[in-house]
C-alpha cells in the first residue's frame, strides 16, 4: 500500500488506497498560514481500490481524527473525531471539518491526519492512513 495507507496484512494485491489532507483558510485558500481569529477547515480525501475494497461490511465506519502537535513542546489540540459511514462503500471519499475557533493558538504546528476503519460496533481493523499536513502557523 502508499506509505500513507497500510495494513497488518501484506494484502496490496487485494487492497489498496490512499489519503490526502490540506487545510484553507477563511477563504477557502489553500494555505499553511491561518489566522487563529477564522474559521479554517482541514480537508481529507481518501479512495480504496481492488478487490477487498467491495466487501468491507456497509455498515462499518471510517473514523477520522486530526491532531496538532505544536513545535517546540506541549500537547497540541485533537479536532473532534469524526464517525464517517462506510454506506455503500462509494470510494473515493471527501470529508471536511471546520477548525473550532480557539483550537488553535498562534503557533507552529506539525497536523496529522489519522483515518481508520472500523467494524459496525466500533472494534478498530488492521487498517489505517496518515497523511501529515505541512506545518503551519498561526497568527
Amino acid at each position: 500500500m502508499p506509505e500513507n495507507f497500510d495494513t497488518l496484512i501484506p494484502a496490496t494485491t487485494f487492497i489498496d488506497g490512499g489519503l490526502y489532507a490540506r487545510v484553507r483558510d477563511a477563504d477557502n485558500d489553500e494555505n499553511n498560514v491561518l489566522e487563529a481569529a477564522a474559521a479554517n477547515t482541514v480537508f481529507v480525501h481518501w479512495h480504496l481500490e481492488k478487490v477487498l475494497a467491495g466487501f468491507l461490511p456497509p455498515t462499518s465506519q471510517w473514523r477520522v481524527e486530526v491532531k496538532l502537535e505544536p513545535i517546540g513542546g506541549g500537547v497540541g489540540p485533537v479536532i473532534a473525531p469524526a464517525l464517517v459511514p462506510y454506506g455503500t462503500g462509494t470510494l473515493p471519499r471527501n470529508w471536511s471539518t471546520v477548525i473550532p475557533l480557539g483550537a488553535l493558538t498562534p503557533d507552529a504546528y506539525k497536523m496529522v491526519v489519522l483515518l481508520s476503519w472500523e467494524f459496525p460496533a466500533g472494534t478498530p481493523t488492521p487498517m489505517a492512513g496518515f497523511y501529515e499536513i505541512p506545518m503551519i502557523r498561526v497568527i
